[in-house]
């Protein structure tokens, strides 16, 4: 157990502390172990992007924060290095990011905060932004 805290802290060392790591640990009869683990989950990078700690209790409806398609972006590049997202082009990974936003109430926004939102009527009467 003591060689494993080790290794992990070492290997974790330039994450910052308090972020939450899904790890998977294969230990072995013979005392020996194995471990990967990957980046925090999306909903936890948009949740701190806005500054809250918990998702609305009515996404679609209550909306707790906006975040910016370049805070997305960003988003994306990290994920983009997890094993099961390493063939996944960069633009799917901004779509994905993107539904997990609008499934934790967080509303994805093309205007910067503080900037006025220009909306348009596109072809199909939807208002777009």
């Amino acid at each position: 157990m003591m060689d494993f805290c080790k290794l992990f802290n070492e290997r974790t060392a330039h994450i910052v502390d308090g972020t939450p790591l899904p790890v998977v640990l294969t230990a072995q009869p013979n005392r020996t172990f194995d471990f990967t683990y990957a980046t925090p989950s999306t909903a936890w990078f948009l949740k701190k992007a806005v500054g809250e700690e918990l998702g609305s209790a009515k996404p679609g409806r209550k909306s707790i924060g906006r975040v910016h398609v370049k805070q997305i972006y960003e988003i994306a590049k990290v994920k983009q290095g997890d094993a099961s997202l390493l063939d996944t082009p960069l633009e799917d990974i901004c779509k994905m990011v993107a539904g997990t936003a609008k499934s934790v109430g967080i509303t994805v926004s093309t205007v910067r905060e503080g900037e006025e939102e220009e909306e348009e009527e596109d072809a199909e009467g939807e208002w777009q932004v």
